[in-house]
């Protein structure tokens, strides 16, 4: 006798299935029997949950996005040094730390909705790095500086890392933006 999951079960296992197909093959490339094929579900099942391809993929993007804005909510009560250092961390745990993200994540800025999504994203980012930089600058961490500068130089910087990961699998991502960030932070910390 089959068990029946709940939505979000079922939902993530969808996405945990599109994710592998998007990674192998490529959003243009994987059609939707793939992922039922993959997840082991009916087409109906698959259907019931998304009404699409782009629903789907569309699901695994606000997945990727809740757990980056989770994490970055967990930094709340840190200190903006130690704040921006684990947020940066958490993006990077996200894009590396899930098997085929990598794959989709390219896919994500192919495509024209994820990659307008993509544009509010940054935009977050880059709205929630400068208040940390302000609050680290009225608590005595931080000199005077463009906080939208410096946030958009981080989101820059954590990109560029994981583009060259992208580009090199030995390249060590999380351990270059650690070295970095202390850099960075040094070369703003206040005198």
């Amino acid at each position: 006798m089959v068990k029946h999951q709940s939505a979000a079960r079922r939902q993530d296992q969808i996405l945990a299935a599109a994710l592998a197909c998007f990674a192998r093959r490529g959003y243009f490339e994987t059609r939707m029997d793939d992922i039922v094929r993959e997840s082991g579900l009916s087409k109906g099942a698959l259907y019931h949950h998304f009404a699409s391809k782009e629903a789907v993929f569309m699901g695994l993007f606000r997945q990727f996005e809740r757990a980056i804005w989770v994490g970055w909510q967990a930094t709340e009560s840190l200190n903006a040094t130690a704040a921006i250092q684990r947020q940066g961390a958490i993006v990077l745990e996200q894009v590396f730390g899930i098997p085929g993200l990598i794959g989709a994540w390219i896919e994500f800025l192919r495509h024209p909705p994820s990659r307008a999504r993509f544009t509010t994203i940054y935009a977050r980012a880059r709205r929630e790095l400068a208040a940390t930089i302000r609050a680290g600058v009225r608590a005595g961490e931080f000199r005077r500086c463009d906080s939208a500068a410096l946030a958009a130089t981080i989101t820059a910087l954590i990109e560029g890392l994981i583009l060259q990961a992208m580009a090199d699998p030995t390249f060590d991502a999380a351990r270059h933006w650690r070295a970095a960030w202390k850099m960075l932070q040094q070369g703003v910390a206040a005198a």
